[in-house]
């Protein structure tokens, strides 16, 4: 498994994997914690808890990155809690190495493979992709802890694909009026197509 190579301290650790009756298995650390998208099931996070999650999260992603692994599915059900306030990412069940493809054309898959509310626009076309996929989708992650929904709705998850890679995102602000600029600067910066 891809993230059995990531050892980082917000990375939740994968010890084996394997296959059994064709059914694939990953065995990880138990986590007792709820996820983030608990967290959302009370409406918008406090900006304080926002940024101590992305404080956490962010560089478990840059260390993936560096190791030349993107996530491609980075949504809040992928990170979870621990008993102590911390924050880790998982699922890289998607997660693909650059490179895998030819040098130089990033990440293709066979179809689009991910959450269509989180996808870049790049991913939702199936188009090669690098570590900015995953940031667009962290910026959509923060869009809506600090909102309360997502960005982008639709009624089917075509839709959702189509105004990923052609509508503007709404301004946070206009959900959340307590929010500073500087951060919807922020998540306008993240989500930039």
């Amino acid at each position: 498994a891809i993230v059995s190579k990531l050892e980082h301290r917000n990375i939740v650790p994968v010890h084996d994997y394997g296959e059994y009756n064709g059914q694939p298995y990953i065995v990880m650390r138990y986590m007792a914690g709820r996820s983030v998208d608990d967290l959302l099931g009370k409406g918008p996070l406090d900006i304080e808890t926002i940024v101590t999650i992305v404080d956490q999260i962010a560089p478990a992603l840059d260390y993936a990155h560096s190791k030349h692994v993107l996530h491609r599915d980075l949504k809040p059900s992928n990170v979870l809690l621990d008993d102590n306030g911390g924050y880790f990412l998982t699922d890289f069940g998607i997660a693909r190495v650059l490179g895998d493809q030819q040098a130089g054309k990033g990440i293709t898959t066979q179809g689009v493979v991910g959450t269509p509310s989180y996808m870049s626009p790049e991913q939702a076309q199936g188009l090669p992709l690098d570590n900015r996929s995953d940031i667009y989708a962290l910026g959509v992650m923060v869009f809506e802890l600090a909102t309360g929904r997502r960005p982008f709705e639709s009624d089917t998850p075509y839709g959702i694909a189509v105004m990923q890679v052609t509508t503007p995102p709404p301004s946070p602000r206009t959900f959340n009026p307590q929010l500073s600029f500087a951060v919807e600067e922020v998540i306008f910066k993240t989500l930039k197509k």
